[in-house]
Order: C-alpha cells, then sequence, then structure tokens
C-alpha cells in the first residue's frame, strides 16, 4: 500500500510539473486568467504531492489533491476559457 501511494504522488506530481510547463509555453501571452489560474492550480498539485511523499500516513493530500482535480476539470467553465481564446 505504502509504495502504491508513493507511485501515485510521483505522478501527481509529474502532472503538476506538466501543468506548470504547458500553461507557461503553450498558452498565448494575451490570455494571463487563464495561465495564471492553471499555473497556480499545478503549483498546488506539486506541493499536495510532496506533502504526500513526506507524510505517509495522512490522506489529506490525497484527498486534496482529487478536489484540486475536480477544480481544474471545471475551471473552463466557471471562468469562461473558450471566451478567451
Amino acid at each position: 500500500m505504502l509504495t502504491l501511494r508513493k507511485t501515485l504522488d510521483a505522478i501527481a506530481l509529474l502532472l503538476g510539473l506538466w501543468l506548470v510547463i504547458s500553461a507557461a509555453t503553450l498558452l498565448p501571452s494575451e490570455s494571463t486568467l487563464v495561465m495564471g489560474s492553471l499555473i497556480a492550480f499545478g503549483l498546488l498539485v506539486i506541493a499536495f504531492s510532496l506533502w504526500g511523499e513526506a507524510e505517509q500516513s495522512h490522506a489529506a493530500p490525497e484527498l486534496l489533491n482529487v478536489i484540486l482535480g475536480g477544480l481544474i476539470f471545471i475551471t473552463p467553465w466557471v471562468l469562461g476559457f473558450p471566451d478567451q481564446m
């Protein structure tokens, strides 16, 4: 069980890095709201996954990453990303 949690935290860390790098490099400079929110979400995913790596006895980092994943999913509709592109 411990190795599964470490693996999932490592995957979350890589996905957070991918979110930050892709937002910083692939988005046009005019879409600052989109870029800023995706970078902030990516940094939070990275922070929660590092917290999960450090504290193996707590389930809070995994739960927060699940909630954050849901927020990342609904963000385009809430902030109106299609209207800005």
